[in-house]
């Protein structure tokens, strides 16, 4: 697929959209391309400060870099989509829950 440029005119121009087809990027603007790059940079962000949260609930015996990023990310994505249908006195058990499986992020050595 790769990346498809419709320009309104020869020129590129201000108002040129962008289509990625690879990963669902579609935007109208360059400003709308700034904004959807600092989305996914603050949740690139916000992820690894969960990876450092698992670590901790792991006694410090591993780093971040050493958990599953995609696997830390199914599982957050998991919690937030559940969490709409929780009662409030539900959510400490599955934060705490959610941090306790961290030991199955774990990767192998390389």
């Amino acid at each position: 697929m790769g990346i498809v440029g419709k320009l309104n005119s020869a020129t590129v121009s201000k108002n040129s959209t962008c289509l990625v087809t690879d990963s669902r990027f579609e935007v109208g603007l360059p400003e709308l391309v700034k904004q959807e790059l600092w989305g996914i940079l603050l949740t690139y962000n916000l992820v690894w400060y969960q990876m450092v949260q698992m670590c901790n609930t792991l006694n410090g015996d591993y780093l971040p870099d050493q958990l599953s990023f995609n696997g830390a990310l199914a599982h957050i994505i998991r919690l937030i989509v559940g969490l709409p249908y929780s009662s409030l006195g539900a959510i400490p058990r599955q934060l705490q829950n959610f941090y306790a499986m961290s030991g199955s992020l774990i990767l192998e050595p390389r």
